[in-house]
């Protein structure tokens, strides 16, 4: 039987609403029990806006990690990606950002079943439109990773991400390949490239959308 692991990462503001949860139950939790196919859920967030109404809605979860961002700001490990990988000029609250959500997922990592057939990566924040990826479940036991479609600008969207578990591991290595000497204010194409530059294979697909949700409940529908 295929076993799917879904590997929630972000702030959970956008979670809190109603429609957001309904959203990922019909086009993720609902398609993949109509199809007989098993799956587990592991959430990392950050105390930042926390809420934990639609949270405990949830069947499955294998490991819900809630870390503290300002240990995480304070650690010696944040600290030194932030001197060895970025210019000084740059926005500190991208800096910040990246490098919290690389931290995140890494810690979350230590707990997924890498015995998975596929492995979703979704900042958990997102309402989807849609998430249908069954027909491609072969190309993606294969190492090819389905995203949704890079639209005009061109670049892979970094909120969704469905693979196996050694592309899962690259996607989540990404801020290894950043440089200081690099100018990544527009790290959705540092992705794209240290992707190919592992030799990823990346599948545009229409069948797959989100949007971001703002904490106010409105929808940016940008993805």
């Amino acid at each position: 039987m295929t076993k799917v692991s879904i590997i929630y990462w972000g702030l959970i503001r956008g979670f809190k609403f109603d429609s957001t949860y309904e959203s990922h139950k019909k086009f993720i939790y609902d398609y993949l029990e109509q199809n007989n196919i098993e799956y587990d859920i592991y959430i990392v967030t950050n105390d930042v806006e926390y809420d934990d109404t639609n949270i405990n809605k949830l069947k499955n979860v294998k490991k819900l990690l809630i870390l503290n961002i300002d240990k995480i700001e304070d650690s010696q490990q944040f600290s030194s990606l932030k001197k060895n990988k970025f210019q000084k000029n740059l926005s500190q609250n991208l800096v910040k950002n990246l490098i919290v959500c690389y931290l995140n997922r890494k810690e979350i990592m230590k707990y997924v079943n890498k015995n998975s057939d596929i492995y979703i990566s979704l900042d958990i924040g997102h309402e989807i439109e849609n998430c249908s990826f069954l027909d491609s479940i072969e190309d993606i036991k294969n190492g090819i990773c389905l995203t949704s479609s890079f639209g005009k600008a061109r670049y892979i969207n970094p909120r969704i991400f469905i693979s196996n578990y050694n592309n899962m591991v690259i996607y989540n290595n990404t801020l290894t390949y950043f440089d200081k000497t690099i100018n990544c204010t527009n790290p959705e194409h540092l992705l794209l490239d240290y992707l190919k530059s592992n030799n990823v294979q990346i599948k545009e697909v229409d069948t797959i959308k989100i949007h971001r949700i703002r904490s106010n409940g409105d929808i940016l529908r940008d993805m």
